[in-house]
């Protein structure tokens, strides 16, 4: 995937207003990694998420947490379920969903057991 730009914002002449006329040199490559596994590298400077091998921009939204109902999750707990595809429309890629301790632990445990992890 190569996109045109031209490395001026000044005045463009005739011959570089004609895209086809602006040589392989001129077109700006997007950078790929060998890896695909999600990680992180530094491009042109600056650190970016690589997926599938291919930069990835984060397009998030961070959902409220305030209709959720303080001891009653379990009741509220699909209370953002039309939200879902409204953030699809919108290109999103990322949400930031309020998951409060209670809805994974409805009862609370005497003795808590972490040599599963």
């Amino acid at each position: 995937m190569s996109i045109s730009c031209v490395p001026s914002f000044g005045q463009l002449s005739e011959q570089t207003r004609n895209t086809s006329d602006i040589s392989t040199s001129q077109t700006w490559q997007v950078p790929t990694s060998q890896n695909f596994v999600p990680h992180f590298e530094e491009a042109n400077g600056r650190k970016v998420l690589y997926v599938d091998g291919r930069p990835f921009t984060v397009l998030a939204v961070e959902i409220p947490w305030w209709h959720l109902i303080y001891g009653r999750y379990k009741e509220t707990e699909n209370a953002y379920d039309k939200l879902y595809p409204a953030a699809a429309r919108l290109g999103l890629n990322a949400l930031k969903v309020p998951i409060k301790w209670s809805m994974i632990e409805p009862e609370k445990l005497r003795e808590r057991r972490w040599n599963h992890i």
